[in-house]
């Protein structure tokens, strides 16, 4: 994990509890985190977008906003709908 914050990092490990899927970085997912990168989104993003898809994750949540501000002009090429959380939130609550 690369987050320089211990504590943010502490925190985010011990959401491992709540995992239902461990997703492996074969071939298949790396190549379409390449293709996801080709996007515009960062290396990183790609390979968790990859990952989430591969999981058949119907949501991908996250507070980064330029993330969610390619994902919408992409929307159609993932196979995840990504949203922030509390935008999220709001939605499934109307």
């Amino acid at each position: 994990m690369q987050n320089p914050n211990a504590d943010k990092r502490e925190r985010v490990r011990s959401l491992d509890s709540f995992a239902h899927k461990v997703i492996r970085t074969d071939r298949k997912v790396l190549s379409r985190g390449k293709a996801i990168q080709a996007f515009g989104f960062g290396a990183h993003d790609a390979l968790h977008l990859a990952c989430a898809e591969a999981a058949r994750a119907d949501f991908f949540l996250t507070t980064d906003d330029r993330l969610v501000r390619i994902a919408k002009r992409k929307e159609k090429e993932l196979y995840v709908h990504v949203a922030n959380p509390l935008n999220w939130l709001e939605e499934m609550t109307k």
